[in-house]
């Protein structure tokens, strides 16, 4: 009987974390769920689980299963799981009342290239906050010490979060004792071993083939040696390849073609080859590493006077940071109220589950075609 109660409590869980993830837009309406298999070993729970979990969101009207093709989602409108699961939908809040700490680095640089980005994710850190019953506080990462003296769990203090960025890319020195829960964001090129919250690179590359797809018949990715060992957070670069190409062969769409971009002889050659070809019958090109797109946009001048990289070619130039929005080209980027809602998610069964592994939590990233979202 206790097995069949625990069995049943786990269930619910998962049903309702996979229910606010489809209601967040983690899948689109008519996007394939990962495998049973895949969904276990993320929630570490039995296939068996995850098998109750699907009927629990069919009954919700959320996904459909398709025999021998696998689960769909059907409709991400919120709806109640009340009558589904037993409860109303929604999250159990974590110590009522608690302090959460959100750690930043304050210096000029960050307040002029990124100080639009970091007050929107402070605002809609706060209103999640608020949601879960707790207060935010900001406080200076460079004065770690100082605030560790009040944010103790005698004070209140439920967790911490910390924001890393370029010039501070790693984690911070905490203390050896420190045992409060902490979640890290990670927005650039980071190198973290610990929880964090980051756009995932998988999806990014899905998403980019999805738009290219709907221009031109075939894709072809520019790809630099780093890239292979690259990494957003702890995804590696080479994520958006394998995103790309598994949404061609998903879409009975050609394999990619690999540009690489040195040595730079052979790009140029390769690329004076395909303009022979007529505009709309030409491949559609994705970056998906970044720092090579204006050297790359440069070259093609060079090699090719009077003529257009962007012109020539439907383009996709990945970008991690927000920085460069006056560019007539492509970025990636993440959705920041999911962003903020995993944070807190993250935050909470932290809390929930002291002694648990880490846990890696996935964000979609979403194309930014100049100011029009083509991600969702």
């Amino acid at each position: 009987m206790n097995t069949g109660n625990t069995h049943k409590g786990i269930a619910q869980q998962v049903t309702e974390q996979l229910c606010e993830r489809i209601q967040q837009g983690h899948w689109r309406i008519g996007e394939r769920l990962p495998s049973v298999r895949s969904l276990a070993d993320e929630y570490r729970v039995a296939p068996a689980t995850i098998s109750k979990v699907i009927r629990n969101l069919q009954k919700a009207g959320l996904v459909k299963c398709r025999r021998g093709s696998g689960v769909y989602v059907d409709n991400a409108m919120h709806k109640p799981m009340q009558g589904i699961l037993g409860t109303p939908f929604g999250r159990e809040i974590a110590v009522p009342g608690g302090v959460l700490h959100f750690l930043m680095h304050i210096d000029p640089y960050h307040s002029n290239l990124l100080g639009n980005l970091y007050l929107e994710v402070i605002c809609l850190l706060q209103a999640e906050a608020e949601r879960a019953g707790w207060q935010l506080r900001i406080g200076n990462a460079a004065k770690l010490k100082d605030i560790l003296r009040s944010a103790t769990a005698e004070k209140g203090t439920v967790g911490i979060i910390y924001m890393p960025d370029s010039t501070h890319p790693t984690d911070l020195d905490w203390p050896e004792d420190f045992s409060l829960p902490r979640v890290m964001l990670s927005i650039g090129e980071k190198n973290m071993d610990s929880n964090y919250v980051t756009p995932d690179n998988f999806y990014g590359g899905y998403l980019a083939a999805r738009y290219l797809s709907s221009r031109r018949p075939s894709i072809a990715v520019l790809l630099s040696a780093e890239v292979l060992t690259g990494k957003l957070g702890n995804k590696p670069y080479s994520d958006r390849l394998a995103g790309i190409r598994d949404y061609c062969r998903y879409n009975d769409l050609p394999e990619p073609e690999i540009l690489p971009l040195t040595p730079e002889g052979d790009l140029q050659a390769r690329l004076r080859k395909l303009m022979k070809v007529p505009h709309e019958q030409r491949p559609a090109l994705v970056a998906i590493d970044t720092g090579h797109e204006n050297d790359l946009i440069k070259e093609f001048a060079g090699w090719f006077p009077g003529l257009s990289l962007l012109n020539e070619f439907e383009s996709v130039f990945f970008q991690d940071y927000e920085i460069r929005q006056d560019l007539p080209y492509a970025t990636v980027n993440f959705s920041r109220v999911v962003f903020c809602r995993e944070v807190m998610e993250l935050m909470r069964r932290l809390i929930h589950n002291p002694d648990g592994q880490p846990i890696k939590i996935k964000i979609p990233m979403f194309l930014l075609p100049g100011k029009d979202s083509i991600g969702g």
